[in-house]
């Protein structure tokens, strides 16, 4: 919770900004996205907020093994940010599918809103945030390094048991 009160600290200092946690990496995760650190932009209670260079989607082991060694973070996509932040980056990114959804926005709370979101999703595009988002202006995001958190994606089942095993591990070495 430490590192959310930071990135709550940090965003109400500079409005505009997407803070992202990213996770201090256990392995080459193929599986993950990657942020790529750049220089400290803020220092919040002591942690060092880092602007983004990059972001790196998925990839091989071997581009994995060297992001890992040379201080990229796995991508937990937990962001903290102002929704007018967040609108903005959107906005400019892929103005087509914030239009269309902007268009749904008379209509919620009322009769109509069920279909009028059917009928956008029916006709919208596939859409990818990290490429299509995050990869497009990663100077609006900055990250703060997650140490000592033991994190998992768990879309998968293959994840979901391997962290319980790791659960199940950690308990053993803590209780002798």
């Amino acid at each position: 919770m430490r590192h959310i009160r930071v990135a709550f600290d940090a965003v109400r200092a500079r409005p505009e900004m997407i803070a992202l946690l990213g996770i201090h990496p256990l392995s080459p995760e193929v599986e993950y996205g990657w942020i790529e650190p750049s220089e400290p932009i803020l220092t919040i209670g002591g942690e060092s907020l880092m602007g983004v260079s990059r972001f790196w989607e998925k990839p091989d082991y071997a581009l994995a093994k060297i992001l890992r060694a040379r201080g990229c973070l796995w991508n937990s996509f937990v962001m903290v940010t102002p929704v007018r932040a967040l609108l903005n980056t959107i906005q400019g990114a892929v103005g087509e599918i914030y239009s269309a959804f902007s268009q749904l926005h008379p209509l919620l709370g009322t009769g109509a809103e069920s279909q009028a979101a059917t009928g956008l999703y029916q006709h919208l595009k596939d859409s990818n945030f990290s490429y299509e988002v995050l990869a497009l202006w990663p100077e609006r995001f900055a990250v703060i390094k997650v140490d000592g958190v033991m994190w998992s994606d768990l879309g998968e089942p293959q994840r979901v048991m391997a962290l319980s095993k790791r659960i199940e591990e950690s308990r053993v070495r803590v209780n002798g």
